[in-house]
């Protein structure tokens, strides 16, 4: 059973690590190649500037065809000119007038066979899929955006690779945990004092953190059935119960070791 926990955690740190890397290379690759602000280009000038990668661009003088628009999840239009093809893509419902209000900003690229497949079924483009471009119109794109996605892809290549040390250390934790509020509850007389004084911390940690839990935890599910607020209640109580009767839970556990001792 524990050999199969730590494959689990290798394994889902391996992907961790595979998903985010590709996700961080595209980010870091946008962010060496974006400028501090889009660059200011026709809708040819956009296409050539596509041809070495993906360009972060604000687009003057682009013949949007409103008439072709397609709205299937996001909004496309299309524009023709010289032998290609441009499709700005929004994320939302945009009228024809917000369209042809120039400049566009965005991050133009060369299309993608899925989108490629889906543009041609909707009656996009006609051409090639190298004739086909695609502008993302976004207004919070760009340089800082790749730098925000370099960051967090970072950050979560640093969990993936530290899952399984990271899982050894919560199991530890926890572990000195429980076991130093049973050293407490069973420690000697002559030790009642500090024992006391433990128990009352660990209380007020489970107090602070059953509270967090009931405050934010009414929208989240644990193991796929608790409500996580269910689990504030739990700690609140548990914690209250080791901060107000620490000495009482010391004599219950005397009690019960030597019951257990007489049998």
């Amino acid at each position: 059973m524990k050999s199969l926990e730590v494959l689990y955690s290798v394994l889902a740190g391996a992907a961790i690590v595979a998903v985010f890397s590709i996700l961080g290379r595209q980010a870091f690759e946008d962010l060496q190649r974006f400028g501090d602000t889009p660059l200011p280009v026709d809708i040819i000038g956009a296409v050539r500037e596509s041809d070495a990668g993906r360009q972060w661009v604000s687009v003057h003088d682009a013949p949007w065809n409103c008439g072709e628009s397609v709205r299937v999840g996001h909004t496309f239009f299309p524009a023709h000119i010289d032998g290609f093809d441009v499709v700005a893509r929004y994320d939302h419902d945009v009228t024809c007038s917000e369209v042809v209000r120039q400049p566009l900003e965005g991050i133009i690229e060369v299309v993608e066979q899925e989108d490629f497949e889906r543009f041609k079924q909707q009656g996009l483009t006609s051409k090639e899929i190298g004739n086909v471009r695609l502008l993302s119109v976004c207004v919070d794109c760009g340089k800082d955006n790749a730098r925000l996605g370099v960051i967090i892809c970072g950050a979560f290549i640093l969990l993936g690779l530290g899952i399984y040390p990271l899982r050894r250390a919560l199991l530890a934790a926890y572990r000195g945990w429980t076991s130093s509020i049973n050293d407490a509850l069973r420690s000697p007389p002559s030790e009642s004092a500090s024992a006391e004084k433990k128990l009352r911390i660990r209380g007020a940690v489970t107090l602070l953190v059953g509270i967090l839990a009931y405050a934010f935890g009414r929208d989240y599910v644990v193991w796929r059935a608790v409500p996580l607020h269910w689990i504030g209640i739990v700690g609140i109580t548990f914690g209250l119960v080791y901060v107000l009767f620490p000495q009482k839970l010391r004599r219950l556990m005397a009690h019960a070791e030597s019951r257990r001792q007489g049998k």
